[in-house]
């Protein structure tokens, strides 16, 4: 799939989320986990940070679940993947984990802020990663 065709669905996926939240007032998400973290890079070094999440206990976890990671600054999406759990490495504890750097291919070669977003909306899992480059 193109970069258009990605920018395409993460679109899409954001449409659906606020139309969820306008038709039907009364739906909130639960929020199992909302996590927020900020980390500095030197202009020039290539994304690298390790996405993880525990899977909730008792929900059946489907390997076709889809999962979003996305790069952007300034508002912009710089990169975005679609990928599923079965992408994912998982350890016998339940945790499952990926590098962002694996999946996105990029480079920090301006200042200022990024964010690398990472979600699973099946187990309300959001990550917001806030990257400053200096």
């Amino acid at each position: 799939m193109g970069k258009t065709g990605e920018m395409f669905l993460f679109v899409l996926a954001g449409f659906a989320l606020v139309g969820l939240f306008f038709f039907f007032p009364s739906f909130k998400p639960t929020g199992n986990v909302i996590f927020n973290d900020e980390y500095k890079v030197n202009l020039g070094d290539s994304l690298s940070y390790n996405l993880s999440f525990s899977a909730p206990e008792g929900i059946a976890t489907d390997p076709n679940t889809p999962i979003l990671i996305s790069l952007s600054k300034d508002g912009k999406v710089i990169d975005s993947k679609v990928l599923s759990l079965k992408e994912l490495s998982a350890d016998n504890k339940g945790i499952y984990s990926i590098n962002a750097g694996d999946v996105i291919n990029s480079t920090f070669n301006e200042t200022g802020e990024y964010e690398l977003y990472f979600a699973i909306f099946k187990f309300d899992v959001i990550q917001n990663i806030k990257i400053t480059a200096e």
